[in-house]
């Protein structure tokens, strides 16, 4: 559907230029802020301040919480996280964030409301007691049995702010250590004196990123996760934005230190005769969700459709009046914005469903990196780049669906920006980009 694609890359456009005529396009390592876009959509935008280097799309989302990018040895000003090591042992100490993300304030606010209902609802029931002739009696016995159902009700909304009250409190006075080293990763939790701690071998360990925790006000609210084959180390909601891109480069320099020495010097590496590994990574497919997408929006188009065209098979006449052309207009605008979302939902479900079975996979030898399109082991697309041009691999979110962020995966090619996939699960996205860059380093 290269049409298709087409008004998708214009509208995507037009877009960008709208937040660069607004200030609205900053960059993710620091925060400066791009004017104007560059002449091609898919050029790499480079930071006058920092030198981060990016995708223009990449900039539309850089100063949100989850998109920023930190730099390794580069702790954010003003911050009291403290880094140590020790031999072979590296330790970071995160003191309380002092920031509850407001499940504090709306917990309390929580319990008293529900404090103040239990009262309210429940003293009638073991105060009164209603007989068989109508006259009520005060404190009578009976009423147990309903105040016990009652509180039971009440009680799925006692423990969801008690729950709120204990995790706001935790996220705020809870003191975090993270230690790498002796082939695990090690995260100890103090909160009062009460303390646990957990393990992850680091040879199992599959990614680390910022994921989404919770939402508040409807946006999401981002934590530091290590995700292993046994487990996952999850902390950090209540740091700032700058300490948790900090964190995850920090980390990822000191777990795989070769991913995070800078792409850019592939080059320099390969003319000095280092080694470089031979790979194939598949990429998290997308084709399912588009699928369902589709069907339903198609299912909804066509219905609204359907309704539409029965709502205009009545006629009125032959020279109808003032609100029946009102009437006749409304119902025409309906049938046109009905069927564009049966024709948007089609073109997916078409496009989703011709995508069923194929695998996008990431392949370097030591001279190229291809990104090949599969089915049945079959090559059905391929793109191939000269490894020494290869710069980086990036996963930036573009979107929520279910709660959950969805990314597009870019590789960095020389001056220029390869989208190879726009809509997959992010923390699978975050998995596949950080072992193309281990295998790549």
């Amino acid at each position: 559907m290269p049409m298709f694609k087409k008004i998708v890359s214009g509208l995507e456009q037009a877009h960008l230029k709208s937040l660069a005529a607004k200030g609205g396009l900053s960059c993710p390592a620091c925060g400066t802020v791009m004017h104007q876009l560059p002449a091609e959509m898919d050029a790499i935008v480079t930071c006058l301040s920092c030198g981060h280097f990016g995708s223009a799309s990449e900039w539309a989302r850089g100063n949100t919480d989850g998109n920023r990018v930190g730099r390794a040895d580069q702790p954010p000003a003003g911050t009291r996280i403290v880094r140590e090591k020790a031999g072979s042992f590296t330790t970071w100490h995160i003191p309380p964030s002092g920031n509850g993300g407001g499940l504090v304030g709306f917990g309390w606010v929580w319990t008293i409301f529900i404090a103040i209902f239990t009262f309210a609802a429940t003293t009638p029931l073991w105060l009164t007691k209603i007989t068989p002739d109508a006259k009520v009696q005060v404190k009578g016995a009976s009423g147990a049995g309903g105040t016990l159902a009652m509180l039971g009700f009440l009680s799925i909304f006692w423990a969801v702010g008690l729950a709120m009250l204990y995790f706001g409190y935790r996220m705020k006075n809870a003191k975090h250590r993270v230690t790498i080293g002796n082939g695990a990763v090690t995260l100890l939790r103090d909160w009062s004196g009460r303390k646990k701690e957990k393990s992850l071998p680091l040879a199992g360990l599959q990614s680390i990123s910022q994921v989404v925790f919770y939402s508040r006000n409807y946006q999401p609210v981002h934590g530091v996760e290590l995700k292993g084959s046994s487990g996952k180390l999850r902390f950090g909601s209540g740091l700032t934005p700058e300490e948790k891109a900090w964190l995850v480069a920090d980390f990822k320099a000191a777990v795989w230190p070769q991913s995070q020495a800078g792409l850019q010097n592939t080059g320099a590496r390969q003319a000095s005769g280092q080694p470089q590994g031979i790979f194939s990574v598949a990429l998290p497919g997308s084709a399912a969700g588009g699928l369902i997408f589709g069907v339903l929006f198609a299912l909804i188009g066509g219905t609204f459709v359907g309704i539409g065209l029965l709502m205009m098979s009545g006629s009125h006449g032959s020279s109808p009046g003032f609100f029946e052309t009102v009437d006749a207009g409304f119902r025409g605008i309906w049938i046109t914005m009905s069927s564009v979302f049966f024709v948007i939902g089609c073109i997916v479900t078409v496009m989703s469903a011709r995508k069923l079975g194929i695998e996008t996979r990431i392949e370097g030898t030591t001279r190229h990196i291809a990104v090949r399109k599969m089915k049945k082991g079959l090559v059905l697309e391929e793109k191939l780049f000269d490894r020494a041009q290869v710069r980086d691999i990036r996963a930036s979110e573009t979107g929520q669906m279910n709660g959950k962020p969805m990314k597009k995966v870019e590789l960095i090619v020389g001056q220029k920006a390869e989208r190879i996939a726009l809509w997959v699960d992010g923390e699978k996205a975050d998995a596949a980009v950080d072992e193309v860059r281990r295998a790549l380093g």
